[in-house]
């Protein structure tokens, strides 16, 4: 087992090799928190988003004990709002034909990439997700009331309400735009000289390398540009 905390120090994530794995708030450890688990594989490969706001996971193939292999893995990947995970749930996205190698998000956290043994990288567009995303943790987040006077017009008479009620709607705009992003398809890299072991963007986000596992003596590597999406 080993323990990740997320970029905003808000989740912790206790990962395992062998089972499940368990994220908590660290502010309510006994109050909230949920398991990742599938009957398809230990969910052994994951990310957290820069902003703190996404957590992606995936079961990918069990070097460390490859006994516990499932027999019929599944091959999805699973994104998570760590701002509302109980409301908006898991995000499925089914579009890679085997086991999944690696997931990590850009630095804006605009872009999803993971990488598969299908030998595919696909890209997956968040912006949508990002923007309200943003606008839920100003809302959920801010404890000065002034701010949220000043930045979102509420009236300090009724200010309770005027939250609660913008909450709402943007939870709603969320949950409709999750449910757009999962119904379009990625943005495919075919790495087709060997199946891509891991990936990283660059700092400003307009290059991804990636890495090639071509045979048992061979590892090759790729630079996409990412501002001509090549």
């Amino acid at each position: 087992h080993r323990l990740e905390i997320n970029p905003d120090g808000r989740w912790g994530l206790l990962l395992s090799d062998s089972g499940p794995s368990y994220v908590v708030e660290l502010e309510r450890p006994t109050e909230s928190g949920f398991t990742i688990t599938s009957v398809g594989g230990t969910m052994n490969r994951h990310a957290f988003s820069r902003n703190g706001h996404w957590l992606a996971t995936a079961a990918g193939p069990m070097e460390k004990f490859p006994e516990l292999q499932a027999e019929e893995p599944e091959f999805v990947v699973r994104l998570r709002s760590l701002l509302i995970p109980g409301s908006l749930g898991e995000i499925e996205l089914e579009a890679h034909e085997d086991l999944i190698t690696h997931v990590t998000f850009s630095p804006d956290g605009n872009f999803l990439a993971t990488c598969s043994v299908d030998r595919e990288i696909q890209l997956w567009d968040l912006s949508e997700l990002n923007a309200w995303s943003e606008v839920l943790a100003r809302l959920l987040l801010q404890s000065d009331p002034l701010v949220l006077i000043r930045d979102f017009g509420f009236s300090e008479q009724d200010l309770s309400g005027e939250l609660t009620e913008a909450l709402g709607r943007v939870q709603a705009e969320l949950v409709e735009a999750a449910g757009r992003f999962q119904a379009r398809r990625p943005q495919i890299l075919l790495a087709d000289d060997g199946a891509p072991l891991n990936c990283a963007f660059s700092e400003d986000g307009s290059w991804l390398v990636s890495a090639q596992f071509t045979t048992q003596e061979r590892v090759s590597a790729r630079l996409w540009d990412m501002r001509a999406k090549s």
